[in-house]
């Protein structure tokens, strides 16, 4: 496959030794962003060819975002260089019943301010199969919003799959906007990944979604939801992780696929965090490389769920593991529920 992502790519700086932003006085500087990290993921896994679409400064932090893309294999022919700055974020990571904190510095980015016509769709999508955004790009600014529609209809014209992360920030914008926004642009998806905050309402008016448990629900409840989700905007294959925390350093995940009208979901797999920053990326990541390389369901969302507990064991924002060392791991084995 040839994937494609467009989104904005930030400094990540984070304060080491789970020490609080408050006290520190050294960080650590990293890249990350929702859909550049999964291309990084995506090119670390094999795929044939793995790009990024975004806009950055034209100074030495743009280059270096630009270098770092580069060691990990993405292709960036499709960034331009505009004004605006280098959006940036600090993380300060939990420990034990103390959570994580990430506080984002990105007003006027670069690719916030983009004026979206600089970027000729049409011609950057002749080379390439699969293009993945998230609901985090529209929500930067208008012109991102404007980006991300021009974005999605080039692909569905140009006869890509689209790949749609909802990815629901609060601190980005309002639940309503986004509920507006975000259901707009799931027609144009292929598949998705979450559930919120994608307006759903049964046939009281009520949104179906309503009083369904957010770390636990049941597999009947998440198939009802699906099903529901495929009958509104058409969309094939959807998934979700949920989460149970045991501490800041020690979580469950569990993973849930709906694809060929029918929803499955894996056991629990509990596990250590050294960095949870991008585990849902990874996740997405590894959802779009194995529905393109499998056929079994359960080999798909089983090989999802394991590329996201991986993340969780990587410093920085993207999964840098590759294809083998996810199969190792999935030798351990993990249950599926039907």
């Amino acid at each position: 496959m040839k994937f494609i992502s467009l989104g904005e790519i930030m400094g990540r700086l984070s304060t080491i030794d789970y020490e609080k932003i408050l006290h520190s006085k050294r960080f650590d500087m990293n890249f990350g962003g929702a859909e550049a990290n999964v291309s990084v993921t995506m090119a670390n896994l094999g795929v044939e060819k793995s790009a990024f679409i975004s806009a950055l400064p034209d100074n030495d932090l743009g280059n270096s975002v630009i270098r770092y893309l580069k060691c990990n294999n993405v292709v960036t022919d499709h960034i331009v260089k505009t004004e605006g700055r280098l959006g940036l974020y600090f993380v300060e990571t939990g420990f034990s019943q103390r959570n994580s904190t990430v506080i984002y510095d990105r007003k006027d980015s670069a690719i916030a301010k983009a004026d979206p016509e600089i970027f000729n769709f049409e011609e950057i999508f002749k080379d390439y199969t699969w293009f993945h955004i998230s609901g985090i790009t529209p929500a930067v600014s208008d012109n991102a919003l404007r980006l991300t529609k021009k974005a999605m209809e080039a692909a569905k014209k140009s006869g890509l799959k689209i790949s749609l992360d909802l990815n629901y920030r609060e601190k980005l914008w309002d639940f309503q906007k986004a509920r507006d926004i975000l259901s707009e642009l799931a027609e144009y998806a292929d598949m998705c990944i979450g559930i919120e905050p994608l307006n759903l309402p049964g046939a009281d008016g009520t949104d179906i979604k309503n009083g369904l448990s957010r770390n636990n629900p049941s597999l009947e409840e998440m198939d009802r939801v699906f099903h529901e989700m495929e009958k509104k905007f058409g969309i094939k294959i959807i998934a979700r992780t949920a989460r149970k925390s045991i501490s800041s350093n020690r979580n469950a995940l569990k993973g849930f696929l709906y694809i060929n009208g029918k929803t499955i979901e894996t056991d629990w797999e509990e596990f250590d965090i050294l960095d949870r920053v991008g585990g849902g990326d990874s996740f997405a990541a590894g959802l779009i490389y194995a529905v393109n390389h499998f056929e079994d369901p359960e080999q798909i969302i089983e090989f999802a769920l394991s590329c996201s507990i991986l993340k969780h064991t990587i410093r920085g924002d993207a999964g840098t593991f590759t294809h083998n060392e996810v199969e190792k791991y999935l030798k351990e084995g993990m249950d599926i529920k039907r």
